[in-house]
């Protein structure tokens, strides 16, 4: 983890930020920590006692609930603009219920409890920002989990025609972020082999293009058409 002073400009990126006075987005970030990760760096680990929020400002994190014999699945994605732990802080002494942890290069805003309850809890206008946001990532959570009664095609397929709408990039049909395909099995729930399985005949068959850090649909119409099916690829 690197960290260091905040930017200039806090709110340059920030959409939810975006036209507070220079002396409100102040308050808002009051004793927060400016921190950036490298990819797979973890954040904080569930379990740990959660005495901040955080709020994203570039890249990607992942939260990942711990199971059984050290496994962890995927639960969901924060991007840009999105808080995480942030429901936490209503309640003392609580701890972290998952495992952040970047995915490819990000940073963020690290916000201790007390500008919480000092600032943010006697904000309306922020306080309804911040729990949109949340709703948003809940109901893309339980739009992956309506996808399991497809079989194993069609849940990887939304799960990636998903990810493609809520973060666009700006190179067309690219994923924002880097997957392995053992980050999409943890996502859809099967194995990484059988994941690697579908992607490959994908690949050979010019839907989509993989590299070591970008995954690009080059045919989001034929991996729309699993959501439809129950069958192999």
């Amino acid at each position: 983890m690197i960290e260091s002073s905040r930017p200039m400009d806090p709110t340059r990126g920030l959409e939810l930020l975006k036209g507070l006075t220079p002396d409100h987005a102040e308050r808002l970030l009051e004793q927060a920590q400016f921190q950036s990760h490298r990819h797979h760096e973890v954040v904080v680990d569930a379990g740990e006692a959660a005495d901040s929020f955080f709020l994203v400002i570039s890249g990607c994190y992942k939260l990942l609930k711990p199971g059984p014999a050290q496994t962890q699945t995927l639960l969901s994605f924060a991007t840009a603009n999105e808080p995480i732990g942030f429901l936490m802080m209503a309640t003392e002494q609580s701890r972290y219920p998952v495992t952040i942890e970047a995915l490819g290069p990000s940073s963020l805003f690290r916000i201790p409890r007390q500008t919480y309850l000092k600032h943010w809890l006697t904000d309306p206008t922020m306080m309804q920002k911040m729990h949109l946001a949340v709703m948003k990532r809940c109901h893309g959570f339980h739009s992956d989990r309506s996808l399991q009664h497809l079989a194993l095609p069609g849940r990887i397929a939304g799960f990636l025609l998903r990810c493609l709408e809520l973060h666009p990039s700006e190179n067309g049909n690219v994923l924002k972020y880097p997957l392995t395909r053992k980050e999409i099995a943890e996502a859809v729930g099967s194995h990484t082999e059988s994941v690697i399985r579908v992607i490959s005949a994908w690949q050979k068959k010019g839907w989509l293009t993989t590299s070591d850090r970008s995954l690009e649909i080059t045919r989001p119409d034929r991996l729309a058409e699993f959501l439809k099916k129950t069958d192999a690829p």
